[in-house]
């Protein structure tokens, strides 16, 4: 769900293996969406520039937090710097919030590994009783 190349000290493959960027949404070639491209383009990353729908982007959104939450949850001390950027979290936030929708094409990018900071804890519950 992040177009690029993630190495594999920060790979979450039980997680990539859940969302299948290709079935839930249209790639393609140009803006409109009406030159199509193929599976095996979108997983080669050759292609530079590709466009691809709204669903996509929020998909892609929640799976940089759901990574994150899984990686605070499994204790897992590396991540890769998208699902870690403040700046990232903003986007997302103001695709979901705001309808920012991205305008521009999606194109492939070499992520690196960055290790998370202390303290990073979950609450077991959210919500206290009194």
């Amino acid at each position: 769900m992040a177009y690029g190349w993630v190495p594999s000290q920060c790979y979450n493959g039980d997680l990539v293996s859940t969302y299948n960027a290709y079935n839930m949404s249209p790639w393609a070639f140009d803006k409109n969406l009406t030159k199509p491209a193929s599976e095996q383009v979108l997983m080669a990353g050759e292609r530079r520039i590709l466009y691809t729908d709204l669903r996509f982007h929020q998909e892609h959104c929640f799976y940089t937090w759901h990574n994150l939450l899984h990686s605070v949850e499994h204790q897992r001390p590396l991540i890769h710097n998208l699902s870690a950027s403040t700046e990232h979290r903003h986007h997302c936030k103001g695709l979901f919030l705001h309808g920012e929708a991205p305008t521009g094409p999606v194109v492939p990018a070499f992520f690196h590994c960055v290790a998370k900071k202390e303290p990073f804890m979950l609450r077991e519950h959210m919500y206290v009783e009194k």
